[in-house]
């Protein structure tokens, strides 16, 4: 059996809680299975995540995780045992993006190439929005080495039909994105409306094509540059130390002491640190561990995007919450100039406007930010407490 751990109260102290406090009590277990994604080979690794003694094979109610680029849905446990905690008798899914985590394995080489035969172009709504005089769903997916977002929100549908099969139509399912999950998410229930009761996002990667078009076009005057709206170059500062991120590591230890060594990791709570080592990484046959998300497949998901999905959110009806980090290099991305007031609008307050939700900072919050609070996160005022909202 394996068991994840969940805090004592006092940990969760804000005047006593540190990262460095270890888990205490093993509450939960954790059920691997496997489901088919959209297009014919694709994989989808999941998790099933419950209380020991709840039986959960009928729950009422599922709560369903995606996670950030780059990262894995092991990297919320301390998070979802929080919930749990709290919540005992809820049943929380979480899934790995078709090219992260234990899907990777699945779909793709060592080397970060897919394995997959030739994906069909993913199906839009009808009622998809439209680009100039062209509507989303006739424009050709990027080029062979690039990853458009609409097949992983396709993926998520396929496990919320896999959810429903499995638990029953009436099951109340509830979602959880962090940045690339957050768009993953909304984009499922764009795609299939009604699929969530309550979507908690934590600052979702959607952005306007107004905001890229004014930062790209306007710069360069040369609108087929940017073919794709909703690929922005504000990305490519990620994607250069993406691609050249050191993969292969000796041994655990190493990757530790080279992770640690990085800023972006430094602020993680260190029991997601571990589980990044643990469920991040994979022994390769010469006995070297290797990370499961290629860095050419994190670098490709940063350059993706989902072609006009923010021009989709206001009618995308479900019941949301957008939560941003405070001290998040995200929230500087605008997103828009206010008409009347000239104010520039961040990414995330314009995407609460669209879909009609209330948005909170979350203080001295970070990007990673869910890596980086697990605990105080879902817990202790005045950090936002995504229990509430969504068993509310």
């Amino acid at each position: 059996m394996i068991t994840i751990d969940t805090p004592k109260r006092s940990e969760v102290d804000p005047k006593s809680w540190s990262p460095e406090v270890p888990a205490t009590r093993p509450i939960a277990t954790i059920q691997p299975f496997e489901v088919n994604g959209y297009g014919s080979g694709t994989r989808i690794a999941c998790s099933r995540i419950s209380l020991t003694n709840v039986h959960s094979h009928d729950p009422a109610t599922v709560l369903l995780f995606h996670h950030s680029n780059g990262t894995h849905k092991e990297l919320y446990y301390p998070l979802i045992t929080r919930i749990l905690s709290k919540n005992p008798g809820i049943l929380c899914i979480g899934l790995d993006a078709r090219n992260h985590g234990d899907s990777a394995l699945l779909n793709y080489t060592p080397e970060g190439r897919s394995r997959l035969p030739s994906q069909p172009h993913p199906l839009l709504p009808a009622r998809t929005p439209w680009i100039g005089n062209t509507p989303v769903r006739e424009i050709e997916p990027p080029g062979d080495d690039a990853f458009l977002w609409w097949y992983p929100a396709h993926d998520v549908v396929c496990v919320l039909e896999f959810i429903r099969e499995q638990y029953g139509a009436s099951t109340r399912v509830l979602g959880f994105g962090h940045s690339f999950g957050g768009a993953m998410l909304t984009a499922a229930e764009f795609l299939r409306p009604g699929s969530f009761a309550k979507l908690y996002l934590v600052e979702p990667v959607i952005v306007s094509a107004e905001t890229i078009w004014s930062v790209e076009v306007l710069t360069n005057k040369d609108p087929n540059k940017f073919p794709h709206p909703d690929s922005s170059t504000w990305v490519h500062s990620f994607v250069g130390p993406t691609r050249k991120r050191k993969r292969e590591f000796a041994d655990r230890n190493e990757a530790r002491q080279y992770f640690q060594s990085k800023p972006f990791y430094k602020v993680w709570n260190k029991r997601c640190l571990e589980l990044y080592l643990s469920h991040g990484l994979y022994e390769t046959p010469s006995g070297k561990v290797a990370l499961k998300c290629h860095p050419v497949q994190e670098d490709e998901t940063f350059k993706g995007g989902i072609p006009r999905l923010f021009a989709a959110l206001p009618i995308i009806s479900v019941c949301c919450k957008v939560v941003s980090g405070a001290e998040s290099h995200m929230v500087k991305i605008p997103a828009l100039v206010d008409g009347a007031s000239g104010k520039t609008k961040i990414k995330d307050e314009v995407i609460a406007e669209q879909l009609g939700a209330e948005h909170k900072y979350i203080p001295k919050g970070v990007h990673m930010v869910p890596l980086q609070y697990p605990d105080l996160i879902g817990k202790v005022k005045p950090f936002v407490r995504p229990i509430t909202f969504l068993m509310g």
